[in-house]
């Protein structure tokens, strides 16, 4: 995989947001369980489609992009949630430090 394949969708962040589909509103709880989650990362958060869900159901959300403009949107979006720049091989975040980690629709 090349080096931008991570950044390709920055520049039409915006309508990528608003076409994009929303997760069904189990998809989180299913993905979750039972117990209760206080701490997770999301990598690969796009624009924050997942995330602003997720963020409902979990404490303290970490949403991890490569791409600098749907990191900008994803801000935007999903007010009290951790936004970091890194990918899913270089999280920028210790060990132990969430409880769960998810991946929505980043497979691209």
């Amino acid at each position: 995989m090349d080096s931008a394949s991570g950044t390709r969708f920055g520049s039409v962040a915006q309508t990528y947001h608003r076409l994009r589909p929303t997760p069904p509103p189990a998809t989180v709880d299913w993905l979750l369980g039972a117990d209760p989650v206080r701490t997770a990362v999301e990598f690969g958060a796009g624009t924050g489609l997942f995330t602003a869900p997720l963020a409902e159901r979990v404490r303290a959300v970490y949403a991890v992009e490569p791409d600098a403009l749907m990191r900008a949107r994803l801000a935007a979006h999903c007010s009290g949630v951790t936004v970091l720049d890194g990918t899913a091989e270089h999280l920028p975040l210790g060990d132990g430090t969430v409880e769960a980690a998810l991946c929505h629709s980043a497979w691209h």
